[in-house]
Order: structure tokens, then sequence, then C-alpha cells
């Protein structure tokens, strides 16, 4: 199939208004930590064609991601957090950062998505940073580089690691918002390896955890 081809294929965003009632919510399919396999992921949006779907980190994409997903961009929209793997190399991070779907990322920030309003934190706490338990050792990547100094830095910032790490600043910021759905990458109260923040940023958000 030739390139052109499939970009006449790939459907463009979807703008959609609010939805006020159950019967109108849309059809959004949340997928987890594919781990650099994502076939499954191609055939279900091949197959039922949601609105859209939202990937939970840990990608690990062998290419970059648009590539990857060809064929699921074709028949919906693709959004995604980043997991604590999706910085283990370059290559990793290039592929979701850089990719043409870098845009897409929803950590720290709220995006409509299908007239919904979904929050993303995504990452992991790390005990250099912050742990919930504890006072914050750094409160934003700028403090972070600050203390740390610039021999440690990666591209003009924080280390590549980091650029998967939850830092306050950003959970502040999302926890000022609104949001109808908060995703994380991080497992949420219910399960045995919770980080219990997790909850508490859930119900300052005011959304529900997916």
């Amino acid at each position: 199939m030739t390139e052109e081809l499939v970009k006449v294929k790939r459907r463009r965003p979807r703008r959609h208004r609010r939805p006020t009632r159950p019967r109108e919510l849309p059809e959004i399919f949340f997928c987890g930590d594919p781990h650099g396999g994502f076939d499954q992921i191609n055939e279900a949006a091949r197959l039922y064609r949601p609105d859209a779907m939202v990937i939970l980190g840990d990608l690990q994409a062998p290419a970059p991601i648009h590539q990857v997903l060809e064929e699921a961009l074709a028949y919906t929209d693709i959004w995604w957090i980043p997991g604590n793997h999706d910085t283990d190399t370059d290559h990793f991070y290039d592929y979701l950062w850089r990719s043409e779907l870098g845009g897409h990322n929803l950590h720290g920030r709220v995006a409509n998505i299908c007239g919904l309003r979904i929050a993303g934190l995504g990452g992991v706490f790390r005990g250099q940073v912050w742990m919930p338990e504890s006072p914050p050792n750094y409160y934003s990547p700028s403090t972070f580089m600050r203390r740390v100094g610039m021999h440690n830095e990666w591209r003009g910032g924080v280390p590549r690691r980091h650029r998967s790490t939850i830092f306050p600043s950003v959970y502040g910021n999302l926890m000022r918002q609104k949001a109808d759905i908060l995703i994380t990458h991080e497992a949420p109260s219910c399960h045995k390896k919770r980080v219990s923040r997790d909850r508490s940023s859930g119900e300052s958000v005011r959304g529900k955890m997916a």
C-alpha cells in the first residue's frame, strides 16, 4: 500500500461536544502496558473502530509510534501517557515524544477526547525525587537541575530517566484541574501495589480513575 493511500485512509481527529447523557458516551478503549507488542491494539482498532484509544504507558515502541500503530490510526485516534520503561533508552523516548503522536501525550494535562475531559498522570514516583508519603526532594524539573548540576543534564534538561518521573509541580498542577476520567501509569489505591497518593489525585482532579 502506498504512503499516499495510507494518508487518505487515516482519519482526522473528531470534534465532539461534551456528552450530557450516558447513552451519548463515546467508546474509548484504554490499553495498558503493551511493552513493544502492538498487534492486539491494531486488531482491536480494525475490528471495533472505537472513537479513541488511550495507551497507559510502557509502550516501548520498536519504531516511531505513529508507524507502529499505522493500521489503528486508519480507524481511530490514539492518545498515550508514558510509563517508567519508556525512558529506558533514547530510542524508546524518541519513538514517542518525537513521533507524529508526540502532541497526544496526556501526561500532566487535561484534554478533550470525544467530548470527555481526560486527565493524564504518566510515569512513576521515584524516591530520588518524591515519594508521596514523604516530603519531596525536588519540587520541579528546574529545581532538580539547579541542585544536581548541569553535568547531569540530558538534552538540555533533566536526565532521560526522570522524564518519566512524577514531580510535585506536575502533580499539583493536575490537582487544580477538573476531569471526567483520570488515567495513571502508577497503580491506583485499589491495587495491592498502589501508591496511596493516587487516590487523592483522583479525588482532587474530580475524575474517575482508569
